[in-house]
């Protein structure tokens, strides 16, 4: 019989964040894979994404189509929007009066954003091989590549976006709460890889795969660390905690 791993997909609190704000805005510090998460009963992101695809239904379009999501998309951003005229007529302030953000963020510049799809690159070559040994659905193998399948998509674009708040944050002397917040998620995303990957090394069945599992392990160990000392280490974070 094959052990199955078992994984606490719940949201992480950041050990900077008050426990009152994460409960408020749980959505903020997860990696939005709904599905597995047991916050979703007071998530508003997961409420409103269910009610978008009961309206897609209602129109006739598969609600979890590409034209589903896009008209999702444009509902977020009109009802954003909205709010964000509101303030503006409270504030007396003309929105076309404000100066346009002149920073442009191209990723080729990153050479850590580079870094995290070479990563993902390793990990495809990984599930190339994985293949192999996944029987039934819901095994360890199944489990093991739904997860790193999931999280090869998620952690460039957060890596990306850890990068380009910082710069942002630096730049307008703000606290580094956004960009940590996104290294803290890559964080949290590498540690269940980490812990499915060490778990499966103990399974006879990934014999084969022993030396190509340690390789990835660490891989993403090292490239944890890397996450957090350049947005973890720092005294925001720190005297926070």
């Amino acid at each position: 019989m094959d052990n199955v791993i078992k994984i606490n997909f719940e949201s992480l609190k950041p050990p900077w964040i008050h426990k009152a704000d994460f409960y408020k805005m749980p959505f903020n510090y997860c990696d939005h894979w709904c599905e597995k998460c047991v916050l979703t009963s007071i998530c508003r992101v997961y409420k409103n994404n269910q009610k978008a695809k009961k309206k897609c239904k209602s129109k006739g379009i598969d609600p979890y189509s590409s034209e589903c999501a896009i008209e999702s998309a444009k509902d977020s951003l009109d009802e954003a929007m909205g709010m964000i005229v509101k303030e503006f007529e409270k504030m007396k302030l003309d929105s076309n009066d404000l100066p346009e953000d002149e920073v442009i963020f191209e990723s080729q510049t990153f050479p850590l954003y580079e870094l995290s799809k070479k990563i993902c690159q390793k990990i495809d070559e990984f599930l190339d091989s994985l293949i192999d040994f996944v029987g039934k659905e819901g095994d360890s193998a199944d489990v093991l590549g739904n997860l790193l399948d999931y999280y090869k998509h998620l952690i460039p674009s957060k890596v990306f976006r850890a990068i380009s708040s910082q710069i942002e944050e630096q730049k307008d002397d703000e606290d580094p709460w956004d960009s940590s917040v996104s290294a803290w998620i890559i964080c949290q995303s590498l540690d269940r890889m980490i812990f499915s990957l060490s778990f499966c090394l103990k399974n006879p069945k990934f014999k084969l795969l022993q030396q190509q599992t340690k390789k990835l392990i660490r891989i993403l160990e090292d490239f944890r660390i890397i996450i957090e000392e350049k947005f973890l280490k720092n005294d925001y974070c720190e005297q926070k905690m």
